[in-house]
C-alpha cells in the first residue's frame, strides 16, 4: 500500500515538472541542466510530502480501523479535492497568464486584506473593461469546474473503493516503488555530482540596479556634483554608454525587459509579476553551472506577494534574498544599500563556483532620505515645507497627478534635487565597499561588474515628479557601466550609437562565452566595444503601463504615442490626447515643442517602427483604434481635461 502512495506521490511530482518544463520550455531551449534540476525539486517535493502524509494515514486507518480500501477512498479524496483547487488554479492562469503561486497567494491574502479584495476586485473590474470575453470564459470555466466537481462525487458514491486498491496492493507495486526510489537517489546524485565536479570557466558577474537613478547625475557623465566617485572610476576602467533608453519608466516592465531581453510590453499585464515563460540571464548562466544569488532591497522586485508585486524574481536564482527589504515583523521599510552590500560580501565569501550575484538597490528612489554626511551635503541650508526636508514626494505627485499644482517652489525643488543626489552619493559609497572587498581578494579583475538602472526621475521638468507616467528624457535615459579588463579596454566611452536596456543580458552572456538565446531581442554591445561597425538597430522603443504610452527614440527624433483606450490611472493628469507627438531632440533636447504636424512623414515611419517591435497582441490591439474607440473611463477623464468635446 505504501509503495503505491509512493509512486502516486512521484507521479504527480512528475506531472508537475512536465508541466513547468512546458511553461518554462527548458526542453525546447535546451535548458538540460535547469530540466534536471526541475525535476529533482519536484520529486524531491513529492517524496516529502509522502513521507508526511503517510503516517497521518496510517494513525487514521488506526484509529477508525480503516480498511485499505477505505484508505485509498480517503487519499482519493484528497487527490481529488487538490483536482478541483488545481483546475481553478489552471482557469485563472488561462485568462490572466500570471503563473500560479503567486496568483493564488495573492488572491488567498486578498480574502483577508480589504486593501488588496479592493484591488483585486478592481482589477478584475479593468481586466473586464479591456478583455470583452473575460466574464464569459470565467462562467464557463466555472462550469466546467462544477461539472468536474460532480463527476468526482459521483465516483465518490458509486465505485468499489476496496477492488481499486487493489493494484497497489501487490508485490509489483513495491518493486516498483523501490526503483523510483533508486532513480530519486541516483538523481540527487548526478545533480550532487554535477555542482561540486563541473565548474564552468566563466567569470563571476555581479550585476548592481540602482533605481530611479537618472544618467545624467553621475560624475562620468558629466553633472557638476560629486555624486559618483566609485561609479565614474569604474567608467573609466570599462566602458560606459551614453546613450541608453530604458523600455520602461517604471521598475517591473523595466526590469523584466533587462533581464529577460525582450520589450517591455510583454510584460505590461503581469502585474509586476514576472511570467515563468520568458527566459532570464539567470536562468541562462544557471544551465551553464554558475550559481546565481539575488539580493533585493525592493518592494516591487521580490518572490514574495506584497502589496506592490506579485513576486516571480527569483526565477533562476538559487538563493533570492529579499529579507534586506523587510522589518523584523514582515512589513515593508525602505531599506539603505547597507543591508544589500553585506549580504553580497558574504556571498562573495561563502560561493566557490562562478557566481552571478543580483543586487537591487533602492537608493536614490523616493522617499529622498539618507544618513549624514550624505542627507545634507549639497544644500545644507534649506528651511521650508516639512516633507521636502524629509524628501516626501508622494503627496506632491498625488496633487500633479489630480491636476492642482504641488506647491512646491523653486527652492524646494532646488532641495529635493540636493537629497536625491545624496542618496546616490550614498549608494555609490556603499557600492564602494564592495568594489574594495573584490580587490582585496584580488577577484576585481576577474568580475564582470554591470550598473545600470531601470528608470530615471523626474523634478518638474514637464511639470511632474517622480516616474511613470511620462516618457520624456529625465525618465527614460540611464547609465550602463561594465567593467571586465580581460576582454573590455579602459575608457570606452559609448556615446554616438542609441543603446537599449534590453541589449545588457546578451552582452553579459557574450562576456561569458554564453550564446544569447534566440527569442531574446537585444543585441550584444561587445562589437560596439571593441570598434566594428556591426549593424545595429538605431532606434529604442520604451512604454509606460501607467498612462498606455509609448515612445520610439532615434539619435534626433522621439515619437511618442497616446492610444487612450485603456483605462488611466484615477485622476492621471498626464493624461494625453490620443495620438502622437514629436520631438526633435537635436535642436529641442529639452522636449518642449511639438513637431508632429511639420514631419507627418516622420511620424509615420516611426509608428509603423513602433508596431513592427511590438508584440502580435499588442500590435493587433493598437491597430485595432483606427476609429480610436476610447474607453469610458479615459473618455470622460480627456474631456475634463479639455482634450476632447
Amino acid at each position: 500500500m505504501s509503495a503505491g502512495c509512493l509512486l502516486l506521490a512521484l507521479f504527480a511530482g512528475l506531472l508537475l515538472c512536465l508541466m513547468e518544463l512546458l511553461q518554462q520550455g527548458y526542453l525546447g531551449q535546451r535548458m538540460f541542466r535547469l530540466a534536471a534540476l526541475s525535476l529533482q525539486h519536484w520529486l524531491n517535493t513529492s517524496l516529502l510530502v509522502f513521507l508526511v502524509l503517510l503516517p497521518l494515514f496510517l494513525m487514521v486507518a488506526m484509529v477508525l480501523k480503516a480498511s485499505r480500501g477505505r484508505l485509498v477512498q480517503l487519499g482519493a479524496g484528497l487527490v481529488s479535492l487538490s483536482l478541483l483547487l488545481f483546475s481553478g488554479g489552471m482557469l485563472i492562469h488561462r485568462v490572466t497568464h500570471y503563473p500560479l503561486p503567486p496568483m493564488m497567494k495573492y488572491v488567498r491574502t486578498s480574502l483577508s486584506d480589504p486593501a488588496k479584495r479592493e484591488a483585486l476586485l478592481q482589477y478584475v473590474a479593468d481586466h473586464s473593461a479591456q478583455n470583452p470575453g473575460f466574464i464569459q470564459q470565467a462562467v464557463w470555466g466555472s462550469i466546467g469546474i462544477l461539472v468536474l466537481f460532480l463527476v468526482v462525487l459521483f465516483l465518490f458514491l458509486r465505485l468499489d473503493w476496496g477492488r481499486i486498491s487493489g493494484p497497489f496492493q501487490g508485490t509489483r507495486v513495491r518493486r516498483a516503488g523501490f526503483v523510483a526510489v533508486a532513480l530519486l537517489l541516483g538523481l540527487n546524485v548526478a545533480v550532487l555530482v554535477d555542482r561540486t565536479a563541473f565548474k564552468p570557466e566563466g567569470p563571476d558577474i555581479i550585476l548592481i540596479y540602482m533605481d530611479a537613478l537618472r544618467s545624467d547625475h553621475l560624475g562620468c557623465n558629466g553633472y557638476d556634483r560629486d555624486t559618483s566617485p566609485t561609479i565614474d572610476r569604474l567608467a573609466g576602467a570599462g566602458a560606459r554608454f551614453a546613450n541608453v533608453v530604458s523600455q520602461a519608466s517604471s521598475t517591473f516592465p523595466s526590469v523584466h525587459s533587462g533581464l529577460t531581453s525582450k520589450v517591455a510590453s510583454h510584460f505590461l499585464d503581469a502585474n509586476a509579476c514576472l511570467p515563468p515563460r520568458h527566459l532570464t540571464l539567470a536562468e541562462c548562466l544557471k544551465n551553464h553551472g554558475y550559481a546565481t544569488i539575488g539580493i533585493s532591497s525592493s518592494p516591487v522586485v521580490t518572490k514574495s506577494n506584497t502589496a506592490y508585486s506579485l513576486g516571480g524574481f527569483e526565477q533562476g536564482f538559487d538563493v533570492y534574498d529579499e529579507r534586506v527589504a523587510y522589518g523584523e515583523q514582515w512589513n515593508w521599510q525602505w531599506r539603505s544599500p547597507e543591508g544589500v552590500i553585506e549580504k553580497a560580501l558574504e556571498a562573495i565569501e561563502q560561493e566557490d563556483r562562478p557566481l552571478f550575484l543580483f543586487l537591487y538597490v533602492m537608493d536614490p528612489h523616493s522617499d529622498y532620505r539618507c544618513p549624514e554626511p550624505f542627507n545634507s551635503r549639497f544644500n545644507p541650508g534649506y528651511s521650508g515645507k516639512e516633507e521636502v526636508e524629509k524628501g516626501r514626494v508622494g503627496s506632491f505627485e498625488e496633487r500633479i497627478l489630480s491636476g492642482e499644482d504641488p506647491g512646491l517652489d523653486e527652492a524646494d525643488t532646488r532641495h529635493l534635487v540636493a537629497l536625491y543626489d545624496g542618496e546616490i552619493a550614498y549608494a555609490d559609497a556603499q557600492i564602494g565597499r564592495l568594489v574594495k572587498r573584490l580587490r582585496e581578494r584580488e577577484r576585481l579583475d576577474d568580475t564582470v561588474l554591470v550598473l545600470t538602472s531601470d528608470h530615471g526621475e523626474e523634478f518638474l521638468e514637464h511639470g511632474g515628479v517622480q516616474h511613470g507616467y511620462t516618457l520624456y528624457e529625465e525618465v527614460i535615459r540611464v547609465p550602463l557601466i561594465i567593467r571586465y579588463p580581460p576582454r573590455i579596454p579602459e575608457s570606452v566611452v559609448i556615446d554616438g550609437k542609441i543603446v537599449r536596456s534590453l541589449d545588457m543580458t546578451p552582452t553579459v552572456l557574450d562576456l561569458a562565452g554564453i550564446k544569447r538565446h534566440a527569442e531574446m531581442q537585444g543585441e550584444s554591445l561587445m562589437p560596439l566595444v571593441l570598434g566594428f561597425q556591426a549593424p545595429r538597430r538605431e532606434f529604442a522603443v520604451s512604454e509606460s503601463p501607467f498612462a498606455d504610452m509609448k515612445a520610439v527614440v532615434t539619435r534626433k527624433w522621439k515619437y511618442i504615442y497616446t492610444s487612450g483606450t485603456r483605462p488611466l490611472k484615477p485622476n492621471l493628469r498626464s493624461a494625453q490626447a490620443p495620438g502622437g507627438r514629436l520631438y526633435d531632440l537635436e535642436d529641442d533636447p529639452d522636449e518642449l515643442r511639438d513637431v508632429s504636424s511639420e514631419h507627418p512623414e516622420i511620424v509615420k515611419e516611426l509608428h509603423t517602427i513602433l508596431l513592427d517591435t511590438l508584440p502580435e497582441s499588442e500590435r493587433k490591439r493598437l491597430l485595432a483604434q483606427k476609429d480610436l474607440e476610447i474607453h469610458p473611463d479615459v473618455r470622460e477623464q480627456l474631456k475634463s481635461l479639455g482634450y476632447i468635446q
